[in-house]
């Protein structure tokens, strides 16, 4: 589990840094910079700080899920859920709303969930179409 982890961090870092730079780069364009500089700061602590919540969610997302899968003995759409629920609902309780933990962490399983069970009705589809019968292990 650390291992896919880690890579699923790193990964999540190089795409986070790249839309975070996609994203600095359009805003740096709507604001008078009084220098260069300036703007490159700006452009280098977005790419930054993109990248690193990206690698951040991306990595506890799979940790937890891959635990869930270890402890459960299954590998289903509850273990996406359960992985979902808990990184977008414990740092919506910084917000000190229940109901809006409540409704992050609900609304976020049921999406992970859903795009797992489409995914995993593509992978078995294709499989048993190539003739192929492998499993897709995390």
């Amino acid at each position: 589990c650390g291992a896919t982890a880690v890579v699923n961090g790193i990964n999540g870092a190089i795409v986070g840094a790249l839309i975070g730079g996609v994203m600095a780069l359009g805003e740096s364009t709507q604001v008078q910079w009084p220098d260069a500089r300036t703007r490159a700061r700006h452009i280098g602590i977005r790419i930054g700080s993109t990248g690193a919540q990206f690698a951040s969610f991306l990595a506890a997302y799979t940790g937890i899920r891959c635990t869930c899968t270890l402890v459960r003995r299954k590998d289903d759409v509850v273990n996406s859920g359960i992985a979902a629920a808990i990184v977008s609902g414990v740092p919506a309780m910084r917000t000190g709303n229940p109901s809006f933990v409540f409704m992050t962490a609900f609304t976020s399983a049921a999406l992970m969930m859903a795009i797992e069970s489409m995914s995993s009705a593509s992978r078995s589809s294709s499989s048993s179409s190539s003739g192929g019968g492998g499993s897709f292990v995390y």
